[in-house]
């Protein structure tokens, strides 16, 4: 049975800078993969929807590469408020979930 999510003893990456495929470095270099990435044609009337999901896996974690659209995604994502990351492109990502389960811990974010 799987470990049931709670909220880490981490705080929330205050920025998110991209560094290489799916990998992103917060203000304290630890490394967040980009584990998923959604997009859907019918969020409301603005357009698509995109919700990205990061990890940052514990040390003995391996998360294997895998290759997928990050032209959609920022190059930094800033901290603006409790629930709200601006990405370099100007637009905001609101924080869905902060959450950990057994050692990784989980970041998700999606386009406002």
């Amino acid at each position: 049975m799987a470990a049931a999510p709670f909220h880490p003893q981490s705080p929330l990456p205050v920025v998110l800078v991209y560094v290489k495929a799916d990998i992103y470095e917060d203000e304290h270099h630890r490394l967040w993969r980009v584990a998923n990435v959604e997009i859907s044609s019918h969020c409301d009337s603005s357009g698509s929807c995109i919700t990205v999901h990061l990890w940052q896996p514990s040390p003995h974690q391996r998360i294997p590469y895998n290759p997928m659209n990050e032209d959609s995604l920022p190059t930094v994502w800033i901290l603006e408020a409790r629930n709200t990351y601006r990405g370099t492109d100007s637009l905001q990502w609101r924080l869905l979930n902060h959450s950990q389960v057994d050692d990784s811990v989980q970041l998700t974010l999606m386009l406002v």
